[in-house]
């Protein structure tokens, strides 16, 4: 990481002289030029990982690390809760690791664009869970009607039986169906309520996509959101 002190002691050298000089008629303080960021080694990155970023950096000419930051942190997401650290010896305390991840940048430097790509295998796997759970509710929904169906003829052949016999014993041993349950891999604005209850259906951990992290940083200050604030 570059040390920014040099840069911050010119600054301030520059400022003490120009406070010195009582003339009005200054021009503007230059700024001190910023050191250059070093550039993202992609060697980094897994190797299965590495040529899809390479390539669709080239391709949409966005640093790769924008789009690198947006790809491991939707791996992470997929690993969820899967591995747990052991942080004693001999004995069962598992900690989880939250990833997080964020994109800095000029505004037009492509982030969103990168941002997108880095997430697109993911949300490719929301795509396909959405669509399989819609084909469950339509079979939950036919059987559930078929269920009712039964249940009613049972109750009726029951009630028959009870009328000829008081002392009858009746057991209804129809299963009734199991709503299927969405299986969510990312969401993006939900309230702590809703994301409280997306991760109650969804214990292996989802990724939590924001594209203003100021915004959210904002929001989190406020008292109202203090349930918010907590759960992140």
């Amino acid at each position: 990481m570059n040390d920014l002190s040099p840069a911050f002691d010119t600054l301030a050298n520059v400022v003490a002289a120009q406070l010195k000089d009582e003339s009005t008629d200054q021009l503007p303080i230059p700024l001190p030029t910023m050191p250059s960021v070093p550039s993202f080694p992609t060697e980094v990155l897994p190797e299965s990982m590495r040529g899809w970023i390479e390539d669709a950096a080239d391709v949409a000419r966005f640093p790769p690390e924008y789009a690198a930051v947006a790809a491991m942190c939707a791996a992470g997401s997929l690993i969820g809760r899967k591995l747990a650290i052991r942080l004693k010896a001999e004995s069962d305390w598992s900690e989880h690791a939250n990833l997080w991840g964020c994109i800095v940048g000029n505004p037009a430097a492509l982030k969103s664009p990168a941002l997108s790509e880095g997430l697109r295998f993911l949300k490719q796997l929301q795509a396909n869970a959405d669509y399989e759970h819609g084909a469950e509710m339509d079979r939950y929904k036919q059987d559930e009607s078929l269920h009712k169906i039964r249940s009613d003829a049972q109750r009726r052949k029951f009630a028959k039986e009870l009328d000829r016999s008081p002392s009858a014993t009746i057991s209804l041993d129809l299963i009734e169906p199991t709503k299927p349950i969405a299986r969510c891999y990312l969401t993006s604005d939900s309230t702590p309520e809703a994301l409280t209850e997306l991760l109650r259906d969804n214990p292996q951990g989802l990724l939590v996509e924001r594209d203003e992290l100021s915004a959210l940083l904002r929001n989190l200050e406020d008292e109202r959101n203090a349930l918010g604030r907590g759960l992140f």
